[in-house]
């Protein structure tokens, strides 16, 4: 089995223990929260990621539980479960699908490509993508299926990179088309401490701030992520 890296959320403290897959199953079952990073803090962004084993993915329109048995990743998951939202009867065929990958991942941005691909593969919610997002588990899950043998193929690693390749060949086009004059009036905005990434409530304009640094290429992102 794959080296432990899941990281566990408490319900009392704010301490992130880490636990192997069957630790993780076991706390997932039983109601807790979880990410699929391991961390190097306790401040949940894409700048304190720092490896992964397992990739979720959160399917809750579209795709159903019955459809997903006959589809091409059908036999790829290690874990799915439906999700405390899972109410068929009136329509919500909602499930979490959860991935060994074939080696660690020490890059945020290629675990993110990676969650990507697989997200648009089952149809997924996009939104939940990012390196250290929070999941919820499910105590009274309807729906639960285990394989602790199941792995990734490797070809997704090289899927991903290429299409890493590929949004950064964009980025680039974009940021040629920027004039000189911009980009540096960027550049001072950034350099004046706009924002803490570790600080409490200010994540997702982190989040929001560094896309929109890496859109400007590598003329403008070195001055907020350096």
């Amino acid at each position: 089995m794959l080296a432990a890296t899941h990281l566990l959320q408490p319900e009392k403290h704010r301490a992130w223990p880490r636990a192997d897959l069957q630790g993780l199953i076991d706390h997932v079952t039983a109601g807790g929260a979880f990410i699929t990073a391991a961390m190097t803090g306790h401040h949940r962004t894409a700048a304190t990621f720092e490896f992964a084993s397992v990739v979720a993915v959160d399917v809750d329109y579209g795709l159903i539980l019955e459809e997903f048995a006959g589809h091409p990743l059908a036999d790829s998951p290690c874990f799915v479960y439906s999700t405390p939202f899972y109410d068929p009867e009136n329509g919500q065929h909602r499930f979490r699908v959860l991935f060994r990958l074939p080696e660690l991942v020490t890059s945020g941005e290629l675990y993110k490509a990676i969650a990507t691909i697989l997200t648009h593969a089952l149809g997924g919610d996009r939104s939940c993508t990012d390196p250290t997002r929070l999941f919820y588990g499910n105590s009274k899950a309807a729906h639960i299926s285990i394989d602790l043998d199941a792995v990734l193929d490797e070809q997704i690693i090289t899927d991903a990179e290429a299409f890493l390749e590929q949004q950064r060949a964009a980025c680039r086009d974009a940021a040629s088309e920027v004039d000189e004059v911009s980009i540096l009036r960027a550049i001072h905005v950034l350099e004046q401490d706009v924002i803490k990434p570790t600080k409490d409530g200010e994540r997702d304009k982190f989040v929001r701030i560094s896309a929109a640094a890496r859109d400007g290429g590598d003329a403008l992102f070195p001055a907020w992520s350096d």
